[in-house]
């Protein structure tokens, strides 16, 4: 319990932000810092077959879109909701589903937003205004759902909870409904580590909604945790049991 109020924190104070903005200016630092991004879609792990088999001492040795294959040494999923079709071709379960959620938004040109707070209501939807008349409203959370699209009936739940806190912003402008797909965990908490029984594969997946606040951090754990240095954060609540 302890430990997702602390996470709910962390949501809670970086929250205002842009999304696209903030995972252009990750992309950019991390290709500063050396990384090289490929655009494609995998399709399959190939694993590496050791003799004797053993299941204790399982490996994956390249991964491929049909067509391009790519080897490493080490191998981590971070691929969403999908990372659990990844590995489940390996014959792992991950205890994962997936859920659409929905945001709208909005810009009032006469409404003064740098004075309104960060809004979160008691039915679990929030209003996230920005100083320039931009209002985010979000969000959805629709279980079980698998296509990263708007819908009438989500928008309308969205703006029915936003005119009920703010009156106003029924005036307000559509400028964007934007819609995905989130990975939520079983357990309530992300899936961060090692693939039981593999020893170079690696899983994060399950951050639900605080996937994109998240991410930065946990990769820096990740990262700790591939290249055998002191992990400064305990993983093993996170881990894939």
């Amino acid at each position: 319990m302890k430990l997702e109020k602390e996470l709910n924190l962390i949501y809670i104070i970086l929250k205002k932000i842009n999304g696209v903005i903030f995972c252009n200016a990750l992309i950019r630092a991390a290709k500063n810092l050396g990384l090289t991004v490929i655009q494609s879609s995998v399709e399959i792990l190939v694993e590496e077959m050791i003799e004797p088999k053993s299941d204790e001492h399982r490996k994956i040795a390249s991964i491929t879109d049909g067509e391009v294959t790519w080897k490493a040494e080490k191998f981590v999923i971070a691929g969403g909701f999908w990372t659990k079709k990844l590995v489940k071709q390996i014959g792992v379960e991950l205890p994962l589903d997936p859920q659409r959620g929905q945001i709208v938004h909005l810009f009032h040109s006469n409404l003064d937003t740098s004075k309104i707070p960060m809004i979160s209501t008691f039915h679990g939807h929030y209003i996230v205004p920005f100083d320039d008349g931009n209002i985010v409203c979000g969000a959805t959370r629709e279980l079980g759902e698998m296509e990263a699209c708007a819908t009438v009936s989500g928008v309308q739940e969205i703006l029915f909870e936003a005119v009920r806190v703010i009156p106003e912003l029924k005036k307000a402008a559509i400028i964007e409904v934007r819609s995905g797909i989130r990975p939520i965990s079983k357990t309530g908490l992300p899936i961060i580590g090692p693939v039981p029984n593999f020893s170079n594969l690696f899983v994060s997946t399950g951050h639900g909604p605080h996937g994109l606040t998240l991410a930065p951090y946990t990769g820096k754990l990740l990262s700790q945790l591939l290249l055998n240095e002191e992990i400064e954060f305990d993983l093993s609540d996170f881990a894939l049991k």
